[in-house]
């Protein structure tokens, strides 16, 4: 996914403030005493701790939009919004925002229940006749009265929200109010915002509480049909809204009188509601066969009777979308307050499998769409903070990678002794990170793994299939530098540790002259090649040492620790930044300063300072990181306690993990601890240093070099076999009602699964070649699934395995568009096969030849090979079956020359009676459904009609063939098109959504976007 396409939109969503006031001449009633009593509890929840949590989203990003979802006051009243005013306009400036960019709804709180009580008791009983929705959604719209009608019904929203209606008016968002003239006249409201740098973003504001008013309101509030169309659809024709929509109401649903109308219609038009009032926060799709509607809850901010000792909760929401503003994915952090610590935090109790209360919410488009760049994001804000000094390396990146004039160089970040530990990686993200807008195809970042062994050409091939340029004409180098040169992402290879990695990374870089690219890792490249850029990365300097130790250290830890106790601390560590981040993070655990210097001195490494300029200085160095890692192992060790020897080894477990990171699932397999346990442990680790955690992506990674560390502290043997029994039961394509989520979740670990891939040799390369196959030809990435095969093929001389993995290199090549391998296989294969007398093989391998000749467009020899080769095998082998399927190939030679009546006669007499007479009612029907194609293209369009809706998707149906089905629909609906009738057009449409749904739902992401596409040339936007 190209970083220059894909956009993120934050928001913060408050709910149910249920600010109270008491008013001016009020008796000293309940209600005021309580009002009275609560102030420090209100002022507990929502003054400084509130703050700190606003500084804290701000700091890590500032949000683009403020939304609040009802219930501002708690009786509606004048007074109850001007001290609300005041509080919300310190959130906005806290936020770094003006009230333009703040949104609300309207609450049943905000509803002044006393006000024409007569007329909305009257209302409310007209509007309990179903038979009267109708009518009623269209007078609310602006139509004629319906019989027995209130009379004054029309102005019952704006009197009894009169105080919600000032307020706007006086925060001046008059815009937020009902107006005929762009969307409902009495109901709603619809805002587009041209936001910088980002598509189309429409609020969609939505009155749920117009009918409140009372405490038996559930069931009997109405959205109403028109007031979603008229805000929620395009003013000019009634279509759908191209970009972002965002829908705000106060009520769940499950509140709603209408709540199966407006679950279709929300479904059809929005792509996220966000609501309130249920005062719990919760993250919830409903789906029917035909509809799925994403919906947030953002809780209460201020329950307003329990008080402080509610859960009360908010959220922020990070909207990545593609260039058309269609959402890929939610990124929501859910917020609580801590009744007994008394202080907001994130919200990790809410849901099982959500760390640190951060939800990633894929949509089927974020889990179908092809992902060419992975761009790594830079590092979160309190990282960068920590990155001391570097300035020198910094400008002599920025000169070979960005030079004011004349082609970029490579450049190589390396120490000059290749010792690991001193910021290698962490130099090129902080490079990236300050000049992220010279490189608008973002940060491409390939991590080697563990035991890499790249070549040139299958880095060449990641890079081309990342850049979306795998396919195509001319030399695949000449693809790439096209690519990077439209894109400009910075290429970057990392962990470039060993000869033969450095070798195909130089081979890399030469063929892709003047295109920015950065290598990292711990080989010597001593003076590079000519034209390179050397960046040697030493050890830091005794004050840049003390520099990142302040920065590492909490400030109350810092306090505590002396200069004389600081300086020797980095002295000893030789100023390896891995090795003082480690040391902070003890310290920051609570150990003290004087035992962690007496530990390491124990441990046998002098507390004399070092520097690279030493000549034992390599083996120092390696010598105090392996002590400052045992002594983080040792504190992690006691802060496991009594489950020290089940946790350590546990944790330890994550050194085989891919190093690129992985997410909560992943994680926890391959630690293979209880649920809730494992994370537990690897939150001690992240506490400690030996593991990082980023919030942003919810994923875990350790560092390389303590990666090797921590294998020897566990059954590295036994972790590997987790790590890859977590993918293993995701790869298999059956069963279809499943696919999606097992696919889904893979591809949601789309750069650590290329690193797994990528790693796997031997009988792993075997199985994972033999598994991931049906899962590699949809999602990729197709040269690190090649890589595998190829070493599945050396690593096994079993027989028939070599056939299996030949006849998958082969499809999987002709996939990748990398023909001359796809053929190279198929004749392997065909050679292999015959050796050993199987004929079937043979004949199949030949099949593949002739797929790949007609794919290159050499029909008569395809043709040749089928008639000569294959089809002589499986009639002496009495193989019906596969006889039909090879006639039915030959067939479609025939259709690609124009020979339709020859096609139609091979499909009708030679094929059909062969599945009718095995009773094979499926490929009967896919027969079928082929000769209406060739009477389509002959123009006998009612036939074709006739074929596909009587003979074609019943039996489908019947089967439960979800994606015959799909096709099916999406055929029959192209049939629709092509007869030109308006009163087919509707059918169309609906079988065309359908199928795009199916799609979407079984994980084909090809045929998804081949059904988008269908939309997009009917000039339509695809239904989501």
């Amino acid at each position: 996914m190209s970083a220059s396409t894909t956009h993120t939109l934050r928001v913060l969503h408050l709910s149910d403030l249920h600010e109270r006031v008491a008013v001016d001449g009020e008796r000293e009633d309940p209600r005021k005493l309580k009002i009275r009593l609560g102030r420090a509890k209100r002022y507990r929840v929502l003054g400084p701790e509130l703050t700190k949590r606003l500084d804290a989203i701000v700091k890590e990003r500032r949000p683009d939009l403020l939304v609040f979802t009802g219930d501002l006051a708690d009786w509606g009243l004048h007074e109850e919004y001007v001290e609300a005013e005041k509080r919300l306009d310190e959130v906005v400036k806290r936020l770094g925002l003006t009230w333009d960019r703040v949104f609300f709804v309207p609450g049943n709180h905000d509803v002044q229940r006393k006000t024409d009580e007569s007329c909305w008791a009257e209302m409310r009983l007209f509007a309990a006749d179903h038979n009267r929705r109708d009518a009623l959604s269209r007078w609310l719209a602006g139509d004629k009265p319906p019989l027995g009608a209130p009379t004054s019904g029309l102005d019952l929203p704006a009197k009894r929200q009169s105080g919600y209606r000032g307020f706007l008016e006086r925060v001046k968002r008059p815009e937020l109010l009902p107006d005929g003239s762009r969307g409902h006249p009495r109901l709603g409201y619809r805002q587009t915002l041209a936001l910088p740098g980002l598509p189309p973003v429409h609020i969609i504001g939505l009155d749920t509480a117009w009918l409140a008013g009372d405490d038996n309101d559930q069931g009997k509030l109405l959205l109403t049909e028109h007031q979603v169309l008229l805000n929620a659809t395009n003013p000019d024709d009634g279509a759908p809204l191209t970009g972002l929509r965002l829908a705000l109401m106060h009520h769940p649903l499950s509140d709603l009188g209408d709540a199966a109308d407006a679950h279709r219609l929300l479904s059809d038009n929005v792509d996220l509601v966000l609501h309130g009032h249920q005062h719990t926060a919760d993250a919830h799709t409903a789906s029917n066969p035909n509809h799925t509607l994403r919906t947030l809850a953002a809780g209460s901010v201020y329950e307003g009777d329990e008080e402080d000792k509610w859960v009360n909760s908010f959220h922020t929401i990070d909207v990545e979308m593609n260039a058309e503003g269609e959402p890929l994915r939610y990124v929501v952090q859910f917020y609580a307050w801590a009744p007994v610590g008394g202080h907001w935090h994130p919200h990790a109790a809410l849901y099982r499998d959500v760390p640190d209360g951060r939800l990633i919410w894929e949509t089927p488009l974020g889990q179908a769409q092809p992902r060419p760049v992975v761009a790594v994001a830079p590092p979160p804000a309190d990282a960068l903070a920590k990155f001391i000094g570097r300035a020198e390396q910094l400008a002599a990146l920025s000169a070979a990678l960005l030079p004011p004039t004349g082609q970029a160089q490579a450049a190589v970040v390396c120490n000059l002794q290749g010792m690991a530990g001193v910021g290698k990686s962490f130099l090129v993200e902080r490079f990236y990170a300050d000049l992220q807008a010279r490189f608008p195809g973002g940060h491409l970042k390939i991590t080697l793994g563990h035991d890499a062994a790249p070549t040139a050409d299958t880095l060449l091939s990641e890079l081309a299939e990342r850049l979306g340029v795998l396919q195509g004409p001319g030399r695949v180098e000449d693809r790439v530098g096209g690519a990077a040169s439209a894109a400009r992402p910075l290429l970057h290879i990392d962990n470039l540790d060993a000869e033969a990695q450095a070798q195909a990374a130089v081979a890399l870089v030469r063929r892709l002259p003047g295109v920015p690219i950065v290598l990292s890792g711990r080989y010597h490249f001593g003076r590079a090649t000519s034209g390179w850029r050397l960046v040697p990365v030493a050890p830091f300097s005794v004050s840049d040492a003390l520099a990142q130790l302040q920065a590492e250290l909490v400030a109350e830890v810092a306090a505590r620790v002396n200069d004389a106790d600081r300086l020797t601390l980095v002295g000893a560590l030789g100023g390896l930044p891995l090795a003082i981040h480690l040391a902070a993070s003890y310290l920051n655990a609570g150990y003290e300063v004087r035992d962690f210097l007496a530990e390491l001195e124990a441990s046998g490494l002098s507390l004399t300072p070092f520097t690279a300029s030493d000549t034992a200085y390599l083996d120092r160095a390696e010598r105090a990181l392996q002590a400052t890692f045992e002594l983080s192992l040792k504190a992690l060790r006691v802060d496991l306690g009594a489950e020290a020897d089940a946790g350590l080894p546990a944790v330890a477990a994550l050194g085989v993990a891919p190093l690129s990171g992985v997410g909560r699932a992943w994680l926890e397999a391959i630690v293979g601890a209880p649920s809730g346990k494992g994370i537990r442990w690897v939150s001690l680790a992240v506490k400690l240093g030996l593991v990082q955690h980023d919030p942003t992506s919810g994923r875990w990674r350790v560092h390389k070099l303590l990666a090797e560390h921590l294998r020897q502290h566990t059954d590295a043997d036994a972790a590997t076999a987790q790590m890859d029994a977590w993918v293993m039961e995701r790869l298999p394509a059956a069963p279809d009602d499943t696919r999606g989520a097992r696919w889904g979740a893979l591809q949601a670990e789309h750069e650590a699964v290329a690193e797994w891939v990528a790693g796997l040799d031997g009988a792993r390369a075997v199985v994972g070649g033999l598994w991931g196959y049906d899962y590699a030809r949809t999602s990729g990435p197709y040269a690190a699934w090649l890589g595998a095969l190829a070493r599945g093929l050396v690593g096994s001389d079993d027989p028939d395995i070599r056939s299996r993995l030949l006849w998958r290199q082969g499809n999987l090549a002709r996939q990748a568009g990398d023909l001359d391998l796809a053929y190279r296989a198929a004749e392997a294969k065909g050679a292999h096969d015959a050796a050993r007398g199987q004929d079937r093989e043979v004949a199949l391998a030949a099949g593949l030849r002739a797929d790949i000749l007609q794919a290159r467009g050499q029909l008569d020899e395809a043709l040749r090979i089928r008639r000569d080769e294959v089809l002589p095998v499986y009639e002496r082998l009495g193989d019906a079956r596969s006889k039909a399927v090879t006639m039915g190939q030959i067939a479609d030679i025939h259709e690609a020359r124009g020979q339709l009546d020859e096609a139609l006669r091979i499909r009708r007499d030679e094929v059909l009676p062969i599945y009718e007479r095995l009773g094979d009612v499926r490929s009967k029907a896919v027969t079928m459904g082929k000769i209406a194609d060739i009477l389509q293209a002959r123009g006998q369009l009612d036939e074709a009609l006739r074929i596909r809706r009587d003979e074609v998707l019943p039996v489908y149906e019947a089967l439960g063939a979800r994606h015959n089905l799909l096709i099916g629909q999406a055929n029959l609906a192209i049939t629709l098109l092509r007869t030109q009738r308006p009163e087919h057009i509707p059918e169309a449409l609906t079988l065309l959504t359908t199928a795009l749904q199916s799609a979407v739902d079984l994980n084909f992401p090809v045929e998804a976007e081949q059904l988008r596409g269908l939309f997009r040339q009917l000039g339509l936007p695809p239904p989501r």
